[in-house]
């Protein structure tokens, strides 16, 4: 999967959530290309190699990207407010806590496919997987 075709992708997932945060599903700075870059580094790949990385994973990549965007709109929706006046209301921030659910889901789902509870993390070098664990023990009977 290149990188057009995941942001039709993620676009056709969350058309209108990155509408409302005036973000295009398209390949472009200041829309998705940050996400499908920052993806790309999770995966691995280097930083030469970004512009014209093709991913095998096409779930994972899609995952990534979606994820990365819904982190997105919510930095761009991060000055939202709502607006009442003369008997109208808008309730502007609602698209936050929509976005915060989307956001969560889509956490959830990268827990599934790449592990709990971190996901890759690439230096730009090599694919990495980080799972770490503790147990503290502080609720055991022992």
């Amino acid at each position: 999967m290149d990188r057009a075709e995941v942001a039709a992708a993620v676009g056709a997932r969350l058309g209108n959530t990155l509408a409302g945060a005036g973000l295009a599903a398209t390949d472009t700075p200041g829309n998705l290309r940050e996400p499908i870059d920052d993806a790309l580094r999770q995966l691995g790949v280097r930083a030469e190699d970004l512009a014209t990385a093709d991913v095998e994973d096409s779930t994972g990549f899609v995952a990534l990207v979606r994820h990365r965007a819904l982190l997105l709109v919510l930095d761009r929706l991060a000055d939202t407010f709502d607006v009442s006046t003369g008997g109208d209301s808008f309730k502007l921030s609602q698209q936050v806590a929509n976005a915060e659910k989307a956001l969560a889901r889509a956490e959830a789902e990268l827990r599934t496919l790449f592990g709990a509870p971190f996901w890759p993390v690439g230096d730009g070098t090599e694919t990495q997987t980080s799972v770490t664990t503790f147990d503290l023990n502080f609720l055991g009977g022992e």
